[in-house]
């Protein structure tokens, strides 16, 4: 298991400012956000570079297999699902943002892509992936909800699936 397993570490030089830390209310506070938001992955500087780094960590990871279904977990604008699109024989986007799905929808194949909008919390998708991606959730989301997170990802996580996060 290890063999096949990689680890990639990236540090933030300034670590984040306590009151980010304790900012209560993760979910609710991305319901607002949508087009503006997946823009600034190529606008801002800071943000750009990591995504840059990102994409080659996920090319890695991905090493050019197809994958059947994949999850994409706190999905947002479906800026993971976009890159992986053609790795991807069927995606899901799950998502409590009503804004940032209706923006996934706009640059995503809607033939190959399935929108849910929905608190996790509170469902079970009855489905196993090949592929599970979270990325910008468990860096800000509370505590509670990353321990729920994972306990959600484990339980549609097929035996060998693939799971790719961040936590920068």
């Amino acid at each position: 298991y290890l063999r096949n397993t990689k680890f990639y570490a990236i540090f933030l030089l300034n670590p984040l400012k306590k009151e980010y830390i304790d900012k209560k209310d993760y979910t609710s506070s991305h319901f607002n956000k949508g087009e503006e938001y997946h823009i600034k992955f190529e606008k801002l500087p800071g943000r750009k570079i990591m995504w840059d780094l990102e994409k080659k960590i996920i090319n890695d990871f991905m090493d050019n297999r197809e994958i059947n279904n994949h999850l994409d977990f706190a999905s947002g604008t479906g800026r993971i699902a976009k890159f992986l699109e053609n790795n991807c024989k069927e995606q899901c986007l799950l998502d409590s943002s009503k804004k940032m799905l209706e923006y996934a929808k706009k640059i995503l194949d809607s033939d190959k892509s399935t929108f849910i909008e929905d608190d996790f919390t509170k469902i079970n998708l009855d489905k196993k992936f090949d592929l599970i991606t979270a990325f910008r959730f468990f860096p800000n989301a509370e505590f509670f909800l990353r321990e729920s997170a994972m306990k959600f990802i484990a339980e549609h996580l097929k035996d060998n699936g693939i799971l790719i996060l961040n936590n920068h």
